[in-house]
């Protein structure tokens, strides 16, 4: 197998990093791969839900609309992992993925919206 073979390593993002970015008011898109249940249990504010079966399908509309920085969430990493291949795949540069997702995301703690 040569370099050329071997699939890119995805670049992650800790939650604090992402919340210094977050913060400095020049953060990236956040998109959030999770369940619409899941999503709506726990999200980081601002952030988008798209479903990876949705991404999946979308996934040439959303390269169309997706210049800067995104960040791909989900609740531990896995899902945002198989969404950064399938957005790459696409063409979108410029993927992070939150190492650990919501799940780390809320042990840091970090600003979360729940429901009322």
């Amino acid at each position: 197998m040569t370099t050329a073979d071997t699939p890119a390593t995805p670049v992650t993002l800790d939650a604090a990093t992402l919340r210094q970015l977050l913060e400095s008011g020049n953060g990236p898109r956040l998109i959030d791969v999770r369940t619409p249940g899941e999503f709506e249990t726990a999200h980081i504010p601002g952030s988008y839900n798209v479903p990876l079966d949705l991404l999946r399908e979308h996934r040439t509309e959303l390269r169309a609309h997706l210049d800067e920085q995104v960040v791909l969430i989900c609740r531990s990493g896995q899902r945002a992992g198989q969404a950064e291949q399938v957005l790459a795949g696409a063409g979108l540069p410029n993927l992070r993925i939150l190492t650990g997702g919501i799940t780390t995301w809320q042990a840091a703690p970090a600003p979360t919206s729940t429901p009322c």
